[in-house]
């Protein structure tokens, strides 16, 4: 203002409250400018009304109507002033509790005046007519009315009775805004920031936002849901969703005029580098009827980065396919596709053929015209294996049969390989592409087409026929391999107690005895069946006893503790004590592993139990020998015993043969510890 006159800052003011109309601190700045510099009140007090209109719904703008009353109180103006009492109590405020004390304070002012001046009625207001006064909806116009008459009335009951209904008319007004305060002064007090600001708003606030309008909504107040909106979009101008939302809201109430001036604040000011705002706008007009400013809205899509590139031109194109300018539309794709080849941005070639194919299929349904556009895409870009899969599915989904010559030469061409020329696809998309031929002709071709394709594949990739060849299993540790898979290993069940009864045979489950048993022993029934009856009572006794093993000797080691387990051997069954053989008398002592090699890991190996008397050791002894077994020979005191064969033509492999009355047990990994146990007892 020192720089120029009263008229520049008017106009300077007029610009900003024109590009933010529903900002409150804007307006209030005005009007304190207006109220120290303009020579007429009424012109101050229109500027005033003309801020109300747009901002007198603002839950902050109680600054407002404090200028306002600060203003009309120095004029000494008392009909503006008991009008904007009234007026503060229609909409809750910040500060509503305060405006309706003021206004009871002018109330009683005006109640004690009278009764001075000895100002009654004729007779009492019936309460039926307070309470119609109350229920009536009174506007601008009438509280004016209301408040002349109280004023400038000459008759006493006339004042008195204009006094009791504006005291009505302004409690009503009051109880009402007190209601909806409770409901939104959640909303209120999680706004907090009411002004423009590049920093973006956090999640808590643009979902308050959101719940806001919900609410005023559905309250059917269009002029307060076109307030609401204006202020969100002050510090939510950089938020498409606000500015979608509200030109949605206004054209399905009609209010066309407002969507449009919203979408050119948003496009020209707020949002005019952002892409989709444009996409919106154009469509916007587009329904509307506005085809020139559908098209002009486009143009204002900046296309500086290759995807806004692409996808303006398809949604140019899509645009004047729908105004049916079926020519305009492809020769955008043209444009689009000449543009990209002669920039060099091969990357953008393939969308726009591919686009620009499936335009012709729709809008021409020659399926031979959107076929060749994909071929000359090829032909531009022949390394693009998108191109490729491209056509091969468009092919099967369009005729299928009448395309395989064409898309077989293009599919030959890409698998061709020319000694000493450069392929045109690495050897996995030749792979992937003659795969999905072979499905296409296998869909659409005849026989003698999927047994060229089929040559053609198999020619140019012969590994894929290729079945790698497995060795069969050698050696024992091959054949242990194989055997674990089929038999059963106890080393992670628990210890417990297992009874022994005369005809099964039941072993304790352990890490420290894993018998690997095969199959019984394909020998003479007969020879077991004698054995069997042959059996004593005193060796079933034994077998029925319960077997409880200690929990050391399941964990035991080659180390000293398992020496004390197999010393103590009153607590195991006959089957597991050390496994000496009773000799002839006259003959040599000897522990059943002495023909196994000291120094040698014991391998697990299958094994089978046979029961034979000492009449057809020998006989059975050749059998094994025959067989390329391994047979270890004791005679028992007792005249019978429980044969172990090993499975194995390997003589040097440990053996391990337990004899007794009771059943033959093989503890698999100990063979080794048993046989150092027998040397130690048989030395002491």
């Amino acid at each position: 203002m020192r720089l120029c006159g009263t008229d520049k800052v008017v106009e300077v003011f007029e610009r900003g409250v024109l590009a933010v109309t529903y900002s409150v601190g804007l307006w209030v700045n005005y009007c304190q400018f207006a109220s120290s510099v303009f020579e007429d009140p009424d012109d101050v007090r229109r500027l005033f009304k003309r801020a109300i209109s747009f901002v007198g719904k603002d839950y902050s703008c109680h600054s407002l109507w404090d200028l306002h009353i600060e203003f009309e109180f120095s004029q000494q103006h008392w009909s503006s002033l008991a009008h904007i009492f009234i007026q503060t109590l229609r909409f809750p405020t910040k500060r509503l509790h305060h405006y309706y004390e003021s206004f009871q304070k002018l109330v009683t002012i005006w109640e004690e005046e009278m009764e001075t001046q000895k100002i009654s009625a004729v007779g009492p207001k019936p309460e039926a007519d307070l309470d119609n006064v109350a229920q009536a909806s009174y506007g601008d116009e009438e509280i004016c009315d209301v408040i002349s008459k109280l004023l400038h009335s000459s008759d006493g009951h006339t004042m008195s009775r204009e006094l009791q209904k504006y005291k009505a008319i302004g409690e009503r007004l009051y109880k009402n805004s007190c209601l909806l305060d409770e409901k939104i002064v959640c909303f209120e007090s999680n706004i907090h920031r009411s002004y423009f600001h590049v920093k973006p708003l956090d999640t808590s606030q643009l979902e308050n936002w959101h719940k806001y309008l919900d609410f005023v909504e559905a309250q059917k107040d269009f002029d307060w849901v076109v307030k609401l909106y204006e202020r969100c979009l002050i510090p939510a101008a950089n938020y498409c969703e606000f500015w979608m939302r509200y030109v949605a809201y206004m054209e399905s109430k009609g209010g066309r005029e407002i969507a449009n001036f919203a979408l050119d604040r948003a496009t020209e000011i707020f949002l005019k580098d952002i892409p989709i705002i444009h996409v919106y706008n154009s469509r916007f007009k587009e329904a509307s009827g506005d085809i020139m400013g559908a098209r002009a809205a486009m143009l204002r899509h900046k296309t500086e980065s290759d995807e806004n590139f692409v996808d303006n031109a398809i949604i140019k194109a899509s645009m004047e396919k729908r105004l049916g300018n079926l020519t305009a539309a492809s020769n955008i794709y043209c444009e689009a596709i000449d543009r990209a080849i002669s920039k060099e941005e091969l990357n953008l070639l393939p969308t726009l053929y591919v686009h620009y194919s499936q335009h012709l299929s729709v809008t021409t349904n020659s399926a031979v015209a959107a076929r060749d556009i994909l071929i000359n895409g090829i032909k531009h870009m022949p390394s693009c294996k998108f191109l490729y899969e491209e056509l091969i599915k468009f092919a099967t989904t369009h005729g299928g049969q009448e395309h395989i010559d064409v898309v077989g030469s293009i599919v030959a061409a890409a698998l061709s390989t020319i000694p000493g020329e450069s392929q045109v696809l690495d050897s996995t998309d030749q792979k992937d592409i003659s795969n999905l031929y072979l499905k296409f002709v296998d869909h659409c071709g005849t026989i003698y087409d999927i047994r060229k394709a089929w040559s053609r594949h198999v020619k140019i990739f012969p590994c894929l026929l290729r079945v790698p060849y497995e060795s069969p299993p050698t050696g024992i540790k091959s054949w242990k391999s194989l055997l674990e898979g089929k038999h059963k290993t106890y080393a992670d069940k628990p210890s417990e107690s297992i009874s022994i009864q005369p005809e099964e045979t039941s072993l304790p489950e352990h890490a420290a005895f894993r018998p690997k048993l095969g199959s019984v022993g394909n020998a003479s029934s007969e020879r077991r069946h004698q054995a069997s009856n042959m059996s004593s009572e005193q060796s079933m006794e034994n077998e029925a006893e319960s077997v409880q093993v200690p929990q050391k000797c399941m964990e035991g080691d080659n180390t000293g503790s398992n020496h004390d387990c197999l010393v103590n051997q009153s607590h195991l069954p006959v089957a597991l004590k050390t496994p000496f053989l009773d000799p002839p008398k006259g003959g040599p002592s000897r522990s059943v592993s002495d023909g196994s090699h000291e120094g040698e890991d014991p391998e697990e190996i299958s094994v089978s139990n046979r029961v034979v008397s000492s009449e057809n050791i020998a006989e059975i002894h050749a059998s094994d020998q025959a067989e390329g077994q391994r047979t270890v020979a004791e005679g028992g005191s007792d005249g019978h015993m429980r044969w172990l064969v090993v499975s194995s033509s390997d003589r040097r492999l440990p053996a391990v043969v337990a004899c007794g009355g009771g059943p033959t047990v093989v503890v698999d990994g100990r063979a080794k510890v048993l046989e150092n146990q027998a040397h130690a007892q048989r030395k002491s």
